[in-house]
């Protein structure tokens, strides 16, 4: 079975709804949602993309931790857990304020420098999940590739003064 990390865009209304109802079916239907054109009305997601199995990985690289890390660059890991466990964890979520502070650490680490912190050995050594760190340059492109994907969605998302669901499924 795969670990797949999402990221759900919702504003700043459906973030508070959702913190304090614990509505996992709306989560439910949130990742049900065409991530291209998420429709719906009011309780849709405004985006949302995943980075499959490189959380892990982008995590470790941004911050030299296997678990959850402190400050903006921890992200992946981190936030307020919303509800019970669903299998790997409970949903976290990032307010507004976090995703622009997120957005700000990782203008800080563009792409070619977070490529050159990648380290499959030290990956491979910490047992980071998806354990593909033996396959070298394959793995970095991959890791890389979802890092700039991820990044770019965070400063829009940060742009539109919205806040993130986070889980892993």
């Amino acid at each position: 079975m795969s670990m797949i990390g999402h990221f759900i865009e919702v504003t700043p209304d459906q973030l508070h709804r959702f913190r304090f109802s614990r509505d996992m079916d709306w989560l439910q239907r949130a990742l049900e949602c065409d991530q291209d054109d998420p429709g719906g009305g009011p309780d849709a997601p405004i985006s949302q993309m995943d980075v499959d199995k490189a959380w892990h990985g982008i995590h470790f690289t941004l911050t030299g931790e296997v678990d959850s890390a402190s400050g903006a660059e921890g992200f992946i890991l981190g936030g307020e857990e919303v509800g019970g466990d669903l299998g790997y964890g409970p949903a976290r979520v990032l307010r507004p304020e976090e995703v622009i502070a997120v957005s700000e650490a990782i203008s800080a680490i563009p792409p070619e420098v977070f490529e050159s912190r990648v380290s499959c050995g030290s990956l491979e050594a910490a047992q980071i999940y998806p354990n593909i760190w033996d396959e070298g340059e394959e793995a970095v492109e991959y890791l890389v590739e979802y890092y700039k994907m991820l990044s770019e969605w965070i400063h829009g998302v940060a742009e539109r003064g919205n806040g993130v669901v986070l889980l892993l499924t």
